[in-house]
């Protein structure tokens, strides 16, 4: 890397040099000069081992300014140049001149050539820059991440060592022995200094800063009594935790701001105190913020304005057990500043840290279970709102473990660091929540078809409600992916990640071995991996999105939208494969030459797979069967329920599940009676004896199907006469209905109308009559007078 390093800036001096001699440097050479000059004097500071993360931050700030206004500039000249070289292809010689006949053509083209070239220079020594800077960052980069773990896996005496307990006891003493001093000298300084209008402004300030406090203490304590619980609505609840945030953290931190501002006007503010006030408006911040957004969402004594999903026993406890841990998170801040003020030595703050990670890891293991054990009392609908602490809880139990593991084995930083992580995550999901639900209540109150801005905006912009509803169900998509990305970075960057340093720590792990001209890492592996599985859960949250949320506000009929559900998966699918092959490095043409020699086995050995993948496409494509659809294969017929790569689901009218390849779908005959609409025939025969009138029972039937409200107008139902049949006069009533899959069910209530209205009308519906005429009747007798010679004479006909 150094080597590189040598050899630009001896590229870069080349360039240069020739500027620098004639004496003129243009102000894009001297821009470059100032660049070099920041990227030198980078490079030097990285030598020194002395360097804390704020010097790094600074040092990554000043490469950061360059290589962004180094792609600025370049972005800038890339139009010149395209410019200067169109211009040069457009200088054309005559037919049959030469370039030594035109003088003034032959200078105009050295010009533009000159400027080209110097142009074409500035361009590359511009992203020369650009490469340095982006080597200079991994730099600043590595060396964070060192020092970041050198310091987090440190490790020292055991948090439950009797001589680390007994050496923070006596410095504890000696520490609030030192403040104490800071305050008294303090006091004696007010005290001197201090006259009747002084005196009278404090007064006054403690009066207000009374006040203020009651009514927030009325108030909350109104949020949290249970009184009326009313009803809310959704709206309601986000405005009203919305509230108590603002409220329970907004008014202790203000009064303290503003104490600070009235000490500091009035000059009674030296270092030192201003040192502790910080301190102080720090631990109040941390425990005001952790307590009120736990209000906020759990509100322990009113359930009915409860956003979070969690039962009201398993409300109250969890609160309880957050105060007491925001309480000693907020102690263990307060206690470092004061340490910084008092000049405690080194082992200090880790020692307490390590030490106070005990409790409030323990207090975590507790609030996890009671949340988990918790769930059995809520509601399905409760337990489906409570699914995203489900998976939570157990990953905080399991840091709290973790926690108390490392303190316990002498890992005090990490301890400390780790109890950090699990309120900061605590906070960050916590405004996560309040700022989606916000999102919501917002785009509900400006975009929604029904409200008044909506409708305004329609009119204005001449839109239909549609349109204005799938408008923001679009906003709400794109401002919640923005949410979530903003959260993955709070909740990374205490780890040292940011957005301009997550993909270079990722590349920064650099264990692997080289197979030919490809270098296998860990961190390439990892990386590729994570791509991999990024888009694909990215795809399947866009699938859940537009089948939830957007498809279902267009007009597309139920096929189309699980086509474009189902395409949408395909999709996201091979570009994950895609760009996970490619970031790992792998020669796609390597692939397509392995690949063709094993196409013909894999084409013999997987031929069924790859016709029904196959199929499954053209099935999306042409979509002849859609979800929805109503058809028959073979002896199966039944609703489409879903259409994937290998096969169609399609269920029964007894609940039943079959699976169809979708090579038979394509190559077999397929009866969908929804192909072109649901509109179908239905018939109903009906026979009636020989003495009815035809023309009464044809108007019987044709009423009973116009009353019927399934039964379509147009196109009208009519009655054929079917046939002259054995014992009856048979009819048959055509008629179609708007939804074939009700054709059971209509053709049930008709033939019950039916059935009623030929009573009413006195037409008998006749049954079977057969006539039985026995051959060789006298020798039956005269038989079975032989067999009983006491048995009666066959009664006969007579007309026999």
């Amino acid at each position: 890397m150094y080597r590189r390093f040598i050899a630009l800036a001896s590229t870069l001096a080349l360039i240069l040099l020739p500027g620098l001699a004639s004496g003129q440097i243009s102000p894009e050479r001297a821009m470059l000069n100032g660049w070099t000059a920041t990227l030198n004097q980078v490079e030097a500071a990285l030598g020194r081992e002395d360097l804390a993360d704020d010097d790094l931050d600074a040092l990554q700030n000043r490469v950061q300014s360059v290589v962004t206004e180094a792609l600025t500039f370049k972005d800038e000249l890339a139009p010149r140049v395209r410019d200067l070289a169109d211009l040069l292809g457009s200088i054309a010689l005559p037919e049959g001149t030469t370039i030594e006949d035109l003088p003034d053509v032959a200078e105009a083209r050295e010009r533009y050539e000159s400027e080209l070239e110097a142009l074409t220079g500035i361009e590359r020594q511009t992203e020369l820059v650009r490469l340095r800077g982006d080597q200079l960052l991994e730099r600043i980069v590595e060396r964070r991440s060192q020092q970041f773990a050198t310091a987090l896996y440190a490790r020292g005496r055991s948090a439950l060592s009797p001589t680390l307990i007994a050496d923070l006891a006596a410095e504890s003493v000696n520490l609030l022995a030192g403040t104490w001093r800071v305050i008294a000298g303090w006091s004696r300084l007010v005290a001197s200094s201090s006259d009747a209008v002084t005196l009278a402004l404090g007064v006054v300030t403690v009066l207000i800063v009374g006040v203020v406090l009651v009514a927030r203490a009325l108030f909350l304590r109104w949020v949290q009594g249970p009184g009326s619980q009313g009803d809310p609505t959704r709206t309601h609840k986000i405005m009203m935790a919305f509230a108590v945030v603002i409220v329970d953290v907004g008014v202790p931190l203000l009064i303290l701001i503003a104490l600070r501002a009235l000490l500091s006007e009035l000059r009674l503010l030296p270092p030192s105190i201003d040192a502790i006030v910080v301190g102080l408006t720090v631990a109040v911040a941390i425990f005001t913020v952790i307590t009120g957004l736990t209000r906020a969402l759990t509100t322990p004594r009113r359930p009915a304005w409860r956003i979070a999903g969690i039962a009201d026993g398993t409300a109250r406890r969890t609160y309880g057990i957050v105060v007491v841990a925001a309480a000693i998170l907020s102690f263990y801040s307060l206690l470092v500043q004061l340490a910084n003020i008092t000049a405690t030595p080194a082992f200090y703050v880790p020692g307490i840290g390590g030490l106070l990670s005990i409790p409030t890891a323990i207090l975590g293991l507790v609030a996890a279970r009671i949340v988990v054990r918790g769930r059995e009392a809520l509601s399905t609908e409760e337990r489906r709102r409570s699914a995203p602490w489900r998976i939570l809880t157990p990953l905080a139990g399991l840091a709290a473990l973790i926690t108390i593991a490392a303190a316990v084995t002498g890992y005090l930083a990490f301890a400390t660091f780790m109890v950090e992580q699990i309120a900061f995550v605590w906070v960050v999901v916590g405004g996560f929540v309040l700022l989606n639900g916000l999102i919501d209540v917002v785009l509900e109150a400006t975009l929604s078809p029904d409200g008044k801005v909506g409708h305004r905006i329609a009119l204005n912009l001449g839109l239909s409600d549609r349109a204005i509803d799938q408008m923001r169900v679009i906003v709400s998509g794109v401002a919640k992916l923005v949410l979530v990305f903003a959260a993955v970075l709070l909740v990374a960057a205490p780890w040292g990640f940011d957005s301009t340093t997550i993909v270079s720590r990722l590349q920064g792990l650099y264990y692997g071995v080289e197979i030919g001209s490809i270098r296998i890492t860990f961190a390439t592996i990892l990386t590729a991996a994570l791509i991999f599985v990024a888009i694909v859960a990215f795809s399947r949250v866009l699938q859940g999105w537009l089948e939830m949320r957007f498809l279902p506000t267009t007009g597309i009929d139920p096929g189309l939208k699980n086509s474009i559900r189902t395409a949408t998966g395909y999709i996201g699918f091979f570009l994950a494969a895609i760009l996970a092959a490619i970031y790992a490095g792998i020669d796609f043409a390597s692939i397509a030459i392995v690949a063709g020699a094993l196409s013909v086995g894999i084409g013999f050995g997987l031929q069924s797979i790859v016709n029904n993948f196959v199929s499954g496409l053209i099935l999306l494509a042409e979509r002849p069967i859609r979800a929805g659809d109503w058809i028959e294969v073979g002896p199966d017929r039944g609703t489409v329920t879903r259409i994937s790569v290998r096969a169609t689901e399609i269920e029964t009218f007894e609940r039943a599940s079959v699976i169809v390849p979708n090579s038979n779908l394509i190559s077999g005959v397929v009866t969908n009676r929804f192909l072109r609409g649901n509109i179908g025939r239905i018939e109903v025969a009906v026979g009636v004896s020989y003495g009815s009138d035809a023309d009464q029972v044809r108007d019987v039937l044709l009423a009973c199907a116009k009353a019927n409200d399934k039964v379509l107008e147009d196109p009208a139902p009519f009655v054929l006469f079917m046939n002259f049949g054995e014992s009856s006069l048979d009819f048959e009533l055509r008629c179609y209905v708007s939804d074939i899959s009700q054709g059971l069910s209509t053709r049930s209530d008709l033939r019950f109308a039916i059935l009623r209205a030929l009573r009413d009308a006195d037409i008998e519906i006749p049954f079977p009559q057969r006539d039985i005429n026995l051959r060789d009747l006298p020798d039956i007798e005269r038989a079975l007078k032989t067999a009983n010679p006491n048995a009666n004479p066959v009664r006969r006909d007579r007309n026999e």
